[in-house]
């Protein structure tokens, strides 16, 4: 055996050299090389990736000597691509049944790229049931891992859910981490959000419009007094003016849904009605007909209720 050579097929013809292992992505200070012995048919039954390499004679590769097929592959994980090689020549003894979701999204960049999502998919559905970290339910990076292992391995409900949270919270633009997911589906999540946005901002605007012109069931009082507490709560929103530029970068659905709850409520209990004879003010109680959020509630409520994630099928059946 070679030193320093990983053998997954004692007898294998072909050679897969692991430049800048574990490296961090777009960073090539690692100089270490990792080797590894694979067999050429076990590689192309389960690879279309590889399987396409045959049919083009494997013109990507260089000849060396003891070996009939020599591949490079730049910047993996070592420990993934191990893993993944040891599943694709039948060594299931060696290959784990609890990993992390870290590891987790590293295996689905493999599969994604080596295009073996058949040979991997009974230890990918069981790496997804062992897996102690839960869904994560607030955008972020590991949101963007687990949503980057539902679509590799097709898991509908879990990328409609976590689509629906990206739409709901990101602050945009919406990116992949350079992540196997597709440019269609970051830009229909982007879309999403730009429009919900867009759609809170005009609302609010439009009832602005309401008060300033006295249209709807509301009193003179009471548009005037709700009005001044709209303006103040959209100017410390920064959505008053100037209005957001064109993509509402910075800006989230999550974030206007409370912004509108935590407008204050002006207190307007008491009006003055009359005068005495000593020129003091007496008061009668203004009925207090509606409130500001009953007014704003609604502008939010009704995308809420209508608010979903992507559906899996609508990208994976394009083209």
């Amino acid at each position: 055996m070679e030193p320093g050579i990983h053998e997954i097929d004692p007898n294998g013809d072909t050679l897969l050299t692991l430049r800048y292992p574990n490296a961090p992505f777009a960073i090539r200070e690692n100089k270490q090389e990792i080797r590894i012995r694979l067999s050429s048919k076990h590689l192309t039954l389960a690879s279309a990736y590889f399987e396409k390499m045959m049919a083009n004679d494997w013109r990507e590769t260089n000849p060396e000597d003891g070996y009939s097929y020599v591949v490079t592959a730049d910047g993996w994980d070592q420990k993934a691509l191990l893993i993944l090689m040891n599943i694709i020549h039948g060594q299931t003894t060696k290959v784990p049944r609890t990993i992390s979701l870290e590891m987790l999204t590293k295996m689905s960049v493999l599969v994604d790229y080596y295009k073996c999502h058949e040979a991997v998919e009974f230890f990918a559905k069981t790496w997804i049931s062992n897996l102690t970290e839960p869904v994560p339910s607030s955008y972020g990076r590991n949101l963007l891992l687990r949503l980057c292992v539902s679509w590799v391995f097709s898991e509908a409900d879990t990328f409609q859910s976590l689509t629906k949270t990206v739409v709901y919270e990101s602050r945009g633009p919406i990116h992949s981490l350079d992540l196997p997911i597709p440019g269609d589906v970051i830009d229909a999540l982007e879309m999403r959000r730009q429009n919900l946005v867009s759609e809170v901002i005009s609302g609010l605007h439009d009832l602005k419009s309401q008060f300033s012109k006295d249209e709807g069931t509301c009193s003179f009082e009471c548009s005037s007094i709700l009005l001044g507490a709209l303006i103040k709560g959209m100017n410390a929103a920064c959505i008053l003016d100037p209005l957001p530029k064109s993509g509402f970068e910075g800006y989230s659905f999550k974030a206007l849904e409370q912004a509108v709850i935590n407008i204050q409520e002006p207190n307007y209990s008491s009006i003055p009605n009359s005068y005495s004879l000593c020129k003091r003010p007496t008061y009668s109680a203004l009925r207090r007909r509606c409130t500001l959020l009953e007014k704003t509630r609604p502008i939010i409520d009704t995308k809420v209720e209508t608010m979903c994630g992507l559906e899996l099928i609508a990208f994976t059946n394009q083209g």
